[in-house]
């Protein structure tokens, strides 16, 4: 338990530049229309200095959770600074109903997401990616990999070092591309919660203006 609580408050994540949004065309007027949202798990990956680690088993596992986690952060940030005229489907209701139509984790990261929109009967869905990188000059890809799944950290300074490329899309029912996307590089360790809350939550449209 107390190796999962660490995770929670610990993806490797503290923004090194400035988040890039890139938005379409008639992004407000297509927002506008959005009432009931819905926060979909993240994709998490990771890789080494060798391209992306092999996966097995509990390791996808573990990776799949993570996601769970971040999903459930940004859903907590979205549902206290929620618009009033924006609904936000519970995340045990988003799941559920993912898990009802058979939508694996790996089929989620596939799917067209306006097809998951519409199949949880939603306007809009939140989804995103985290791709954990690192160089290893005196750890194994197998030792950091293990590192990172056990502790939620990564081992840095001499032995290797990390970064993390975030990204936050919204997507509707009608269009195949994004009408909003947010993506930012994290070279340090930090809680999701407060790259969510203090750098990319305040740029999703969703969120009531200061």
């Amino acid at each position: 338990m107390k190796t999962r609580g660490l995770w929670l408050l610990s993806l490797l994540a503290v923004v090194a530049c400035t988040p890039t949004v890139q938005v379409s065309r008639n992004q407000k007027t297509r927002l506008s229309a959005h009432r009931l949202v819905a926060v979909l798990p993240f994709e998490v990956t990771l890789s080494g200095n060798r391209g992306p680690v092999r996966d097995y088993p509990s390791m996808k596992d573990k990776l799949q959770e993570k996601g769970v986690q971040i999903q459930e952060a940004v859903h907590s940030f979205l549902h206290s600074q929620l618009k009033d005229s924006v609904r936000l489907l519970s995340s045990d209701e988003t799941n559920r109903l993912l898990q009802e139509h058979r939508i694996t984790p790996e089929k989620l990261f596939w799917t067209p997401k306006p097809e998951v929109a519409r199949m949880l009967g939603v306007d809009g869905v939140v989804f995103g990616r985290a791709e954990l990188r690192y160089s290893s000059k005196r750890i194994s890809p197998a030792a950091a990999t293990v590192a990172f799944l056990s502790t939620g950290f990564f081992v840095v300074g001499s032995l290797s070092t990390a970064e993390t490329d975030f990204r936050i899309d919204i997507a509707e029912k009608e269009n195949l591309e994004p009408v909003w996307s947010c993506r930012t590089l994290v070279r340090r360790q930090a809680s999701i919660n407060s790259v969510v809350r203090r750098r990319v939550g305040r740029k999703i449209p969703y969120v009531k203006k200061p």
